[in-house]
């Protein structure tokens, strides 16, 4: 499953498109990331804090709360590597 942001009158909505079960998204939730990486999620959010590896908020306008997305490969990129190129 993917997600793409489509805007809809400034709030975001999400479309979700199937794909083949051995091809990753681009971008995965905080659960799913975790699941296929083996992290736990307070290594993931240290991690993102200190801007390391990719993420984005999908939040409707003025929302506290949101949908975190991880970018696929930013995360592999620093697990295999120990840095971001």
């Amino acid at each position: 499953m993917s997600f793409i942001v489509h805007n809809d009158v400034g709030a975001a909505s999400i479309a979700v498109e199937t794909r083949s079960t051995n091809e990753l998204p681009e971008w995965l939730r905080v659960p799913a990331a975790c699941r296929r990486f083996g992290i736990s999620r307070s290594w993931l959010y240290g991690h993102i804090s200190t801007g390391v590896i990719k993420s984005r908020c999908l939040r409707k306008r003025n929302a506290t709360r949101g949908i975190r997305l991880v970018n696929r490969d930013s995360l592999a990129a620093f697990i295999e590597n120990g840095d971001v190129k």
